[in-house]
This record gives C-alpha cells, sequence and structure tokens, in this order.
C-alpha cells in the first residue's frame, strides 16, 4: 500500500517539481502489483493482474501525447467501464450511475444554490484596508 502512494507522489502530472520521476513511479506500481500478484492463487489471475498494471502504470502515461483531448478519453473510459459493469451487474450499472449522476450533478447544483446563502465574516484576521479622506490631508 505504501509503494501505490509512492508511486501517487511521484507521478507527472504535467508539472516539473523535484519530487517527479516517472522511474521510481513506476518501479513503486509495479512492485507494488507484484505484491498483490503473488497473493493468487492461479497463474492467470497473477498474469492478468500484472498485465492490467503495465498497461495502466506504463503504457497509458506513455501515450497520453498521442491520446485525443482528455474529455474524449475520459468519455470513452467512463462509457467502456460502464458497458463492462452493465455485463457483470445490472444494480451495481445502476448505482454506478446514480452515484455519478450525484456527483456530477446533483452536487454541484447543491452548491450554486448555497452560495446565495454564504455569510462573510469579518475580523481581525482581514487584511487592512487603507482608505484616504482628502477633507483630513488639507493643512
Amino acid at each position: 500500500m505504501a509503494t501505490f502512494f509512492l508511486h501517487l507522489l511521484t507521478s507527472d502530472y504535467g508539472l516539473s517539481a523535484p519530487t517527479d520521476s516517472w522511474q521510481i513511479s513506476l518501479n513503486a506500481a509495479v512492485f507494488s502489483s507484484v505484491c498483490l500478484a503473488s497473493r493468487f492463487d492461479h497463474h492467470l489471475s497473477a498474469f492478468s493482474l500484472l498485465s492490467l498494471s503495465v498497461f495502466c502504470f506504463l503504457i497509458l502515461p506513455l501515450s497520453r501525447p498521442v491520446l485525443p483531448s482528455p474529455l474524449v478519453s475520459s468519455l470513452i473510459l467512463g462509457s467502456v467501464s460502464l458497458l463492462l459493469l452493465s455485463l457483470l451487474s445490472t444494480p451495481q450499472l445502476c448505482l454506478a450511475l446514480l452515484s455519478l449522476a450525484a456527483v456530477q450533478m446533483v452536487c454541484p447544483l447543491i452548491f450554486h444554490k448555497l452560495q446565495a446563502d454564504k455569510q462573510t465574516i469579518h475580523g481581525p484576521w482581514d487584511e487592512p484596508h487603507l482608505c484616504c479622506n482628502t477633507a483630513l490631508t488639507t493643512l
């Protein structure tokens, strides 16, 4: 689990940072996948997990510049995921669709509606604002 966090910390997110190292990130992700795959009973399950980890952690990040816009990629991957989930279980598909609708539509609508009720509290922690009165500055 700690090596997955190491992968998240050292992954390349498009910004140059001192902890940005794709080699360490890839090694941490593959090591975590090997540790998880070693717990399987069958060789086919371990091979499937390792193939998936190589695809997710090596091939997909390297092909990111070649892929279409992130919105199109997200829509394609999301629809494929929902299609595969529908093959497994219809109730889980309905639950996934409801949670996606709640997170992507209902929550922003509630946030937008509650912005009118927002109150700003002023106190000594605020930045001071200088205001000049020209009538007092005359000698």
